[in-house]
């Protein structure tokens, strides 16, 4: 397991596919929600680099396993998104 902020190719998806599939089992959250994340997230990752944001990606055998970000791009305050693991994982990165 290993953590990075480099960038993977399909991490939008892998990113938005986690919080999809665990929201939708477990909070009954479908379409409208999971258009939130993608659009959300893609308009974050448009913005990166940014001396003010991170995206951090959980690795395990080159698929990405778990996120978080923060966001610190509104002066005013930072925030916490998009922090999900798969379930397989929880417990310890």
């Amino acid at each position: 397991m290993r953590i990075t902020t480099d960038w993977q190719p399909g991490a939008l998806a892998a990113v938005i596919r986690l919080h999809a599939e665990w929201y939708a089992h477990h909070w009954g959250f479908r379409l409208p929600f999971e258009a939130k994340v993608a659009a959300q997230l893609g308009e974050f990752a448009l913005s990166l680099p940014h001396r003010d944001a991170r995206l951090f990606l959980a690795m395990a055998d080159d698929r990405i396993v778990g996120s978080i970000a923060i966001d610190g791009r509104d002066r005013g305050s930072v925030r916490l998104r998009w922090f999900i693991v798969e379930e397989t994982i929880r417990g310890g990165i």
